[in-house]
């Protein structure tokens, strides 16, 4: 073989090598490939709630010998932000006394909080009217959000808000009054709240409320914008003796004679005449009027409503009938479940079962709370096989003056099957 042609063969020969190297590493890394498992899918965020408390503030500062619940309240706002809705909770409140006397006992206590839909949020009002007296002290009050871990939350470490308050001794508020600057009298200058309106005027408990106020600048010079103040009482709100419903639109610079309104929205759950609508303006005293006793004025009203008992839920279809099963000689125990379907409280009442084979029963319905429902244990026997028609009455003695006096009723079908299983 020539020089020339040995060197042509050498060549051919290491190509080849080289091209089978190249697959038999490209089948390699196909395998390798191959065995590795797909990645795993990375799921997608847990939607919670998130329950925050904002730092309340008082109406007005306490004073010393002032009744505890009743001139100086706190609006407590407790908001969800998180991204799904929260449950109902409990919300408490925890009073330490700092430096002199010791805390009121109505300054410790609980509210029952509403469920609340992602971004919303409730008023509470706090503390509770008493008979207790504000004394002279240093006092830090600590609110604490589903306190009791009803609510999965996607942050547990924003449920808690703090408030230290003085409460100073009559002598000491004088000092300190007169260590005041005295404020620039302003004359000649009168706020007067002129009406408040409704719309609706009786509105029915759980509907929305349109509140609109006339403030009127009665005096004879230009007034500077100043702060007000509603304040709704709802007797059946919570535990605080009503819930408050707080909106502070500010009155508006006015010229003399010249009018403004307020408007504010809330709804009330209620009963009866016990609802209440008041606004104040000038609620800092920040203005030397001619007359100071214009500032406010209050609204009452009464909410109708009244409590609607059945055998389901309104926010469901109806069933047509209560269906069980029995079996011969054998007790057989049914929960029946009483609804309240309107947003006041139902009276005790009684539920009466009767049907053919059975001696009539009355079993008795406690109290309902508006939407909320109660389970009734009833025991029945039969001795015998077939197909059983009871009927069902809520409020059998009309005690209740409900909404809707037509639909108190419902059948009950119980089949009472063969013998027992296992009988002799």
């Amino acid at each position: 073989m020539h020089k020339k042609q040995w060197v042509i063969f050498a060549g051919l020969v290491m190509a080849i090598a080289l091209m089978n190297a190249s697959n038999l590493n490209a089948a390699e890394n196909f395998k390798l490939r191959k065995s590795q498992p797909p990645p795993l899918k990375t799921p997608g965020p847990v939607k919670l709630p998130d329950l925050v408390i904002k730092t309340p503030s008082w109406s007005a500062p306490p004073k010393e010998g002032q009744t505890v619940g009743t001139a100086s309240i706190l609006n407590v706002v407790v908001a969800n932000k998180g991204t799904a809705s929260a449950k109902a909770h409990k919300l408490r409140i925890s009073c330490t006394s700092l430096a002199g006397n010791s805390c009121p006992t109505s300054l410790s206590g609980a509210l029952a909080v509403a469920p609340l839909n992602t971004g919303h949020s409730m008023v509470y009002a706090w503390p509770p009217a008493s008979a207790e007296k504000w004394k002279p002290g240093k006092y830090r009050l600590k609110f604490t959000a589903d306190y009791m871990n009803q609510v999965q939350e996607s942050s547990e470490t924003n449920d808690t808000a703090f408030l230290t308050f003085t409460v100073l001794s009559k002598a000491g508020l004088v000092k300190k009054i007169q260590a005041k600057p005295a404020p620039k009298p302003q004359l000649n200058t009168d706020l007067e709240v002129v009406s408040i309106a409704m719309s609706p005027a009786n509105p029915v408990a759980g509907q929305a409320v349109k509140i609109v106020a006339v403030v009127k600048n009665s005096g004879k010079m230009k007034t500077p914008q100043v702060e007000s103040l509603f304040t709704f009482w709802d007797t059946h709100g919570s535990t605080s003796g009503g819930r408050f419903y707080s909106s502070s639109p500010p009155v508006p610079s006015l010229m003399p004679g010249q009018t403004s309104t307020l408007e504010t929205n809330t709804t009330f759950i209620t009963l009866g005449d016990s609802a209440a609508v008041s606004l104040k303006i000038d609620r800092f005293d920040k203005l030397t009027e001619i007359h100071e006793t214009n500032n406010e004025k209050i609204k009452y009203f009464s909410v109708q409503c009244k409590p609607e008992l059945a055998l389901y839920d309104y926010t469901k279809p109806k069933p047509a009938n209560i269906r069980v099963d029995a079996h011969p000689g054998k007790d057989v125990k049914v929960t029946v479940w009483v609804y309240n379907n309107a947003w006041c409280f139902s009276k005790a009442a009684q539920l009466r079962v009767t049907g053919n084979d059975i001696t009539p029963k009355t079993v008795n319905i406690p109290p309902i709370n508006p939407h909320q429902r109660v389970g009734l244990p009833i025991t029945l026997k039969w001795e015998t096989a077939g197909i059983r028609n009871c009927k069902l009455k809520v409020d059998a003695t009309n005690t209740n003056d409900e909404s809707i006096e037509n639909n108190n009723e419902m059948d009950m079908i119980v089949s009472v099957l063969g013998e027992w299983p296992g009988a002799e």
